[in-house]
């Protein structure tokens, strides 16, 4: 994929730092998909049809002209009348602000791995019905690291979802092994639970990290694990950083400690 890499500052990685581990508002109880309650999910599921059917036309951008979309899978509740439409351009520069709340995972200790899930790009639809009717792919992202299993937000009926700043999208994991990798998997949010249909995938080598740098990466998504002939579903953006407390301990642990075997049942 393609990346882009900016030094953080040191004043900048303990601001994060302090509201990650210290709280100050910004850290909350994860919440999962897969939890969510079928009754719950049905009547959610109904409003969202009927939204579909009667909500065709966009407001303008008085300045630009351009056609405004409802913002999912909410407004900022800070800002609620700004944020409730917004149009494409909006939507992208907002998605790179930084993130409001961080959810820590994982019970390592050599140091963090910091990960927002920004965007996917152009992926299948795999809903009934499709464009037609309105009804698209209902996208969230699983984040595995290590010991921990993370997941966005739903974003409902879009090819092109973003994951805004005030959504569930951005995770701190503890570092167990510094070579570990990155799981990142997209899926399709259906009525019936346990009944997820997987899109597509893609593993990150966190070890060609340079440490306490921010990186905006761009990876393919592919169906499937088998590296011959195979065919990208689509794309997906996100922000990650590696930041080490200690870089002797970090570098022993990453040359002489063998590679735990993990098992994460989700």
């Amino acid at each position: 994929g393609t990346t882009t890499a900016r030094t953080e500052s040191s004043l900048f990685l303990d601001d994060l730092r302090g509201k990650v581990e210290k709280g100050k508002g910004l850290t909350k109880l994860a919440k999962i998909v897969t939890e969510t309650p079928r009754t719950k999910i049905a009547t959610y599921t109904f409003g969202k049809s009927i939204r579909n059917i009667f909500d065709w036309g966009h407001p303008k951008c008085e300045k630009t002209n351009q056609s405004k979309y409802r913002v999912k899978p909410h407004p900022n509740p800070d800002r609620v009348k700004d944020t409730t439409f917004l149009t494409p351009t909006q939507i992208s520069s907002e998605t790179q602000l930084p993130s409001k709340q961080w959810i820590n995972c994982g019970s390592g200790t050599l140091g963090k791995l910091y990960v927002e899930i920004l965007s996917c790009h152009d992926l299948p639809n795999v809903d009934v019905g499709g464009e037609a009717v309105g009804n698209l792919t209902d996208a969230f992202v699983s984040v595995v690291y290590e010991d921990s299993c993370a997941m966005t937000d739903v974003i409902d009926d879009e090819l092109s979802p973003h994951w805004l700043p005030w959504t569930q999208r951005a995770f701190c994991f503890g570092i167990i092994c510094p070579t570990s990798s990155l799981y990142l998997g997209v899926f399709d949010h259906d009525l019936k639970i346990g009944d997820y249909h997987p899109i597509g995938r893609v593993a990150v080598n966190v070890s060609n990290l340079r440490r306490n740098t921010s990186y905006n990466l761009k990876y393919n998504l592919y169906p499937t694990a088998n590296l011959i002939d195979r065919t990208a579903v689509g794309s997906i953006r996100i922000r990650i950083r590696l930041e080490c407390l200690d870089e002797r301990k970090f570098l022993l642990e990453t040359l002489l400690k063998p590679h735990p075997r993990i098992h994460v049942n989700v």
